[in-house]
Order: structure tokens, then C-alpha cells, then sequence
């Protein structure tokens, strides 16, 4: 059977998905957030960690992802899940705070995204960043670099070294 035909970003960030259904699961990371849905890839895995765990996904694009839309309705995910289309930093959350925020949007402006979504990650909660490496990188690496690493009382901090990269950090 062939594979279907993806954008390499797709199948770049797709890669993460389990780890990110693990994460979530495990947590639990009953109220989840995404930033960047693209395709739906992440998506679809958060969402069935938050079926398995009773939990709800907000997730904030750009653009609305007809393909997310339509897969979610196909896997029976719809009641987890709560999609705005708008700018992330511009968007407003929910009251209380998140147990996991994935930030994968703008990477030249990621540093908006952490300013604004750290905060609303409880302690313990996980924050993940993806494209440490590669062409999209200089966003999230200097974030990573300049601002969580050398913080370290503040966040444990460890990146996966494969597809691009995917940061993960606890908040202590």
C-alpha cells in the first residue's frame, strides 16, 4: 500500500505525535493546549490522548484547518476539542490554567507565544516547543538557549534530537 503524499513539515512535526499522545496521556494533561495546527498531525494524537483521559484540547491557528476538522469528526474527537481561528498571542484563553501548551506557530515570533503561554501552564505542567533544529530553527532554539535553559531552578529542559526537534520542558 503506498503512503500517502504529506508536506515534509507535516510529516516533520507527525513524527512527534506519539510522544506528544504520551505526554498528554501520562500527565494527564487534562486541559491541553496547541498552538500551530497546520494539518491536524498533533493534533489527532492530543485529541486521542484527551478521549482516553477525559480531557479537552484548545487549539489556535492562523488559518482554520479543514483537514483537522474533518479527521477529528471522523475519529469521534469533536467533544475534546476546541479550535479558534486567530492569531495566538491575540487569542484569549480559557479561564484556569493548562496542564501542557505544544507551541508549534510562528517560529520567528515564538518567544510571543512563550511570554503569553508560560504563565498559564501550572507547575508540573509541560510546555513543548518544536523545531529546535533545522531550517525554522533560530526562533526556538534562541528562546530555548537564551531563556529556559539558563533558567534552570525555574524548568527542566531536554530535546529530542529527531525531526526537527522537540523541546520539552517542566515547569517547577
Amino acid at each position: 500500500m503506498k503512503r500517502p503524499i504529506f508536506r515534509t513539515t507535516y510529516l516533520e512535526t507527525q513524527e512527534h505525535g506519539p510522544v506528544l499522545e504520551i505526554i498528554a496521556r501520562n500527565l494527564p494533561a487534562k486541559r491541553s493546549l496547541e498552538i500551530g495546527v497546520r494539518y491536524g498531525g498533533t493534533t489527532m494524537h492530543l485529541l486521542s490522548a484527551m478521549r482516553e483521559i477525559q480531557g479537552h484540547l484548545w487549539s489556535v491557528d492562523i488559518k482554520y484547518s479543514h483537514r483537522a476538522h474533518r479527521r477529528a469528526i471522523a475519529w469521534g474527537v469533536m467533544p475534546y476539542w476546541t479550535f479558534t481561528e486567530a492569531c495566538s498571542w491575540d487569542w484569549t484563553p480559557p479561564e484556569g490554567l493548562f496542564d501542557l501548551a505544544f507551541i508549534d506557530g510562528d517560529h520567528a515570533n515564538v518567544a510571543k507565544d512563550w511570554e503569553k503561554f508560560e504563565p498559564l501552564v501550572r507547575p508540573g505542567g509541560i510546555l513543548l516547543l518544536h523545531d529546535y533544529i533545522g531550517p525554522q530553527s533560530q526562533g526556538p532554539r534562541t528562546l530555548v538557549d537564551e531563556v529556559i535553559r539558563p533558567q534552570w531552578q525555574r524548568w527542566e529542559c531536554a530535546t529530542l534530537p529527531y525531526s526537527y526537534g522537540l523541546t520539552i520542558v517542566r515547569k517547577r
